[in-house]
């Protein structure tokens, strides 16, 4: 009889606080102000479908100023225009969210992190791979 695994649904609070939440979202939205988006928009490049290449692309929706195409070819869902390498590269060297919120919140929130991802996922992978102990087996372990 096979045996029906449970899925263990993580949210937000279980990895991190409402108020932690809300101070990264605030530094998250000021650093698109400050670091990616200026008056002029030429710091954006339109792109065609990363996938693929293919040109054919219809607006899927629009997230904090950025405009997701959906490829007609592939399937993939991109940004474009997108803000330039440099644009980018700025805003993992001069953000706030970045160089500071989101590593304060790692550090801050790692033991929650590792008893609400990690370990289940661990768990998840020995019970697979226990019940095939007599089986023969291939395991790819990459990283």
């Amino acid at each position: 009889m096979a045996k029906t695994q449970q899925k263990t649904v993580v949210r937000e609070n279980d990895i991190r606080s409402d108020e932690f939440a809300k101070l990264a979202d605030d530094y998250y939205h000021l650093d698109l102000k400050n670091v990616i988006f200026d008056k002029d928009g030429k710091d954006f490049v339109a792109i065609d479908c990363p996938a693929c290449g293919g040109t054919d692309h219809e607006l899927s929706t629009e997230i904090h100023q950025f405009s997701y195409r959906l490829c007609e070819i592939c399937d993939t869902l991109f940004v474009s225009p997108r803000p330039t390498p440099e644009k980018l590269g700025r805003w993992y060297t001069d953000s706030e969210y970045v160089g500071k919120i989101r590593f304060q919140n790692l550090a801050q929130h790692r033991d929650q992190r590792y008893a609400n991802i990690v370990l289940p996922r661990i768990s998840s992978f020995l019970e697979k791979v226990s019940s095939s102990l007599n089986k023969s087996i291939t395991i790819l372990d990459i990283g």
